[in-house]
């Protein structure tokens, strides 16, 4: 504990353990802090955007200003963007006489703050005015946001949260100060470099448009059943989420021992796994939203699915959902259909990615597992080449293979010996630690998989436990979950797909994009990003009223279409026009900018009517076999054939297929 106290003159001073802290000199100790931060700076300098790692609109985009920044002459400088930035973080609270001047010096849009230490926070509201700090941040368009979680996941979380809820392509530049705990400024300012794509993990274009056919598809011919989540734990029933990794093997006889008595969910290819071996799952998880058809193809041909029970998002897919005769559907938040259809934030998993595995575990919480036992989920390989079970639909004739994972990244294994992860699983890795974390606090969770450790969950081998349960309870818990469920009929549906309405707010949104994007004058400072922000504005798609979400959000639905990709190109932006020091040359660069990015938005306008119109222009079902050319998709590589190592690679970035996605294949 600490104590708040003045001198005769009124200067604040914390006492601990009976010492002053400050020695009574609080402010010149803040002053000489903020003079060394302004002399040496703390700024996170990202690498340059990588040609081949967006899509068709974002890879033209960086091709064509690389091409002209060489034509001009324009060179760019090393480290940190230059100017004004955009996020700034504050580690230490303590009095708060540091803020101020801070904020004076770096002028940054949003403010973050970090101090577990409670203490401090109390001190300072009787130092430090408050009201005035929110007041200049959110007249300035920004805000003001303090964390006070101590574990350094929880805290990369908030920081994490910030940046992609209001503007991730201004993410570069940001700022660091450290006033107290520097051991946790340094371990975050690390893990920040390290996780810095996962600031900005944009969806694109073509994705956003896919899944918004896709859910008209599996919703326009009501009735649909809609998933309604509890946020207790109210199931005595075991619940198994059963993953595709290898490790699956080694439990499968653990898994058939009970399942009269625990609730399965399968994620993925897990399914097959379960189903040759002779255990029906109770609930399946797809999430893709394309090439899911040929694994449930084969599925329906071997086995009865009218058992299982699939719960997936509503932009699954369609070819693969009249292979069930129960089907659960939950929106997915942060994809464009999310606002246009969902009525109450209960009808969304709290967690639904990046991986199905994601789903399925956030599922299991969802529906009031009390006990969550995890199998299979091992996200990775120890580095023999198998990273999936032996009965998986991968191993079977004719199976559809997308992209090769890359198991280069060494993680703590469950158990004993070597794991290593991909970088997508990395991913998932972060974000199950994140979910048990924030959720799981109120739950058993057990890893009994030999992969990944994952924090959270207790490592414990399945030959090892002794569950209860019973059939009877199971039957009992699987009814209070189907009775959860809500129906969409037509009325819904009807007042949530409105063509006219859709097409206005895209007219509406590219015309506002156009006039504030398309103007050169607003690349001289971060006022692009200011105007992005407010158009773009992340919070419309979850504006709540009386608990349930604003129905019918056509404006955000169609903000979400366009804005991953938009997010790409500005990240694009960011990097290199702050980091070119002549005046004339950046004005040179931002006119070119500005029309590049005019004429983006009419090709993405003619994208997003051409889906509206037609939402039934799907990819066909694909049951098996080479990928041919009515399978072809720019940003999926996979689906691109043999294609000449010397030759320009599809994706659009102008490099030879050998030095782009060719040393993926």
């Amino acid at each position: 504990m600490s104590k708040l106290v003045f001198d005769e003159s009124g200067n604040p001073e914390i006492l601990k353990n009976g010492n002053a802290v400050f020695g009574y000199r609080a402010r010149a100790h803040a002053d000489a802090l903020v003079q060394k931060f302004k002399d040496f700076p703390t700024t996170i300098a990202l690498t340059p955007p990588e040609l081949g790692r967006f899509d068709r609109f974002g890879n033209r985009f960086l091709k064509k200003l690389l091409i002209q920044a060489r034509t001009n002459a324009i060179s760019f400088a090393k480290g940190a963007p230059n100017g004004q930035c955009f996020f700034f973080l504050i580690f230490g609270i303590d009095l708060g006489l540091h803020i101020d001047p801070l904020v004076d010096a770096v002028s940054p849009v949003f403010l973050q703050i970090i101090d577990p230490d409670l203490d401090n926070l109390h001190h300072s509201l009787h130092v430090y005015p408050w009201h005035a700090l929110f007041e200049r941040m959110e007249k300035g368009g920004g805000g003001v946001f303090v964390t006070i979680d101590e574990p350094i996941d929880i805290v990369m979380n908030q920081i994490q949260r910030v940046v992609t809820e209001h503007n991730p392509a201004a993410f570069d530049g940001t700022k660091i100060f450290t006033y107290g705990d520097p051991e946790r400024a340094q371990a975050v300012a690390q893990s920040l470099l390290l996780n810095a794509p996962l600031m900005y993990l944009p969806g694109f274009m073509l994705d956003e448009t896919l899944m918004m056919k896709n859910s008209y598809l599996n919703l326009h011919n009501p009735p649909n059943r809609i998933f309604v989540r509890t946020e207790e734990p109210v199931l005595s029933t075991p619940v198994f989420v059963v993953g595709a990794g290898p490790s699956l093997d080694d439990d499968l006889d653990f898994i058939k021992k009970h399942a009269d008595s625990a609730i399965i969910i399968t994620t993925g290819t897990a399914i097959r796994s379960m189903l040759v071996n002779g255990i029906v799952p109770d609930f399946h998880v797809e999430m893709e939203n394309i090439h899911v058809f040929s694994s449930i193809n084969q599925l329906a041909r071997e086995f009865d699915l009218s058992p299982v029970c699939l719960v997936t998002t509503t932009s699954i897919e369609p070819h693969i959902v009249p292979f069930f005769d129960n089907v659960i559907y939950y929106f997915r938040e942060g994809i464009s259909p999310h606002p246009l259809y969902c009525r109450n934030e209960r009808q969304s998993l709290r967690v639904s990615g990046p991986l199905v595995v994601n789903a399925s575990f956030s599922l299991a919480l969802d529906i009031g597992a009390s006990e969550i036992y995890m199998l299979g989920t091992d996200f990775g390989s120890r580095g023999d080449g198998l990273d999936h079970a032996r009965d998986n639909v991968l191993f079977t004739d004719n199976a559809i293979v997308g992209y090769t994972r890359k198991y280069e990244t060494r993680v703590p294994a469950n158990f004993e010996g070597q794991f290593f992860a991909s970088e997508d699983f990395l991913s998932g890795l972060k974000v199950i630690r994140e979910t048990i974390a924030f959720f799981g606090a109120d739950r058993r969770i057990v890893n009994c998989s030999n992969g990944a450790r994952v924090e959270g969950a207790k490592p414990i081998r399945s030959g090892e436990l002794q569950l209860k349960g019973s059939p009877e309870a199971k039957r009992h818990d699987l009814t209070r979950v189907s009775e959860r469920t809500v129906v969409m009929d037509s009325d819904w549906f009807r007042a949530s797909w409105n063509e006219s309405r859709l097409i206005e707010e895209i007219e509406r949104f590219v015309t506002r994009a156009k006039e504030l994007l398309g103007n050169p004058d607003a690349y001289t400072d971060l006022r692009y990003l200011l105007a992005f922000m407010e158009l773009t504005n992340r919070t419309v798609e979850y504006t709540m009223a009386d608990s349930k979400l604003a129905l019918n959000s056509s404006a955000a639905a169609i903000i979400v279409m366009f804005r991953g990709t938009l997010d790409s190109i500005l990240i694009c932006v960011r990097h290199y026009l702050g980091r070119i020091d002549d005046h004339d040359k950046r004005r040179l660069l931002g006119s070119f900018i500005a029309n590049e990015l005019a004429g983006i938005l009419d090709e993405m306008r003619d994208m997003a009517l051409a889906t509206i119109n037609d939402p039934s222009a799907i990819l066909p079902a694909k049951a098996g076999g080479d990928w041919e050319k009515e399978d072809f998709v720019q940003e999926a590589y996979y689906t691109w054939g043999n294609v000449s190592r010397n030759a320009d690679c599809p994706c659009g970035s102008g490099k030879r297929y050998k030095h782009c996605h060719g040393q993926l294949s």
